[in-house]
């Protein structure tokens, strides 16, 4: 092994997350967290450098904070100015650019599937659904075989 103890979580005695670039680019969970707590981020070619060198090398070169950073920037803008724009052009809107019907603007009740977890069981005797869309349907299909 390379010596190292290995955390599948960012917290306080981390002082490395070992990353590749699509998790920077991505701004994955863990590399938000890297960022906010300031842990160094760092690319997974310096773990295979190490490795290759049979030694631990100079970890500076393989650091990425600065390009997570301003990645995690730049989202931040793209979400800002999406906000920006999304509320005026609500703002900007008429009457008569909503459609007229005659449901009054509502759209058609949409039947929901039940939501009980005995349906990923496999229980067909659940006294909680037995009138639900799902067991209904299935009842339906048996009665058409």
């Amino acid at each position: 092994g390379a010596g190292a103890t290995i955390s599948p979580q960012v917290h306080k005695r981390v002082h490395y997350l070992i990353c590749t670039q699509s998790a920077i680019e991505n701004l994955t969970q863990r590399i938000r967290q890297a960022i906010k707590r300031n842990v160094d981020i760092v690319s997974v070619d310096w773990v295979k450098n190490c490795i290759q060198e049979k030694k631990r090398v100079d970890v500076t070169s393989y650091v990425c904070n600065e390009v997570a950073r301003e990645i995690m920037m730049e989202k931040e803008r793209e979400t800002k100015a999406n906000t920006t724009t999304s509320s005026v052009k609500h703002n900007e809107g008429y009457d008569s650019d909503i459609p007229q019907d005659d449901n009054g603007g509502w759209s058609e009740p949409v039947q929901l599937d039940c939501c009980c977890v005995c349906h990923e069981n496999g229980d067909d005797k659940c006294p909680w659904c037995t009138d639900c869309n799902i067991n209904l349907a299935k009842k339906q299909k048996l009665e058409n075989v």
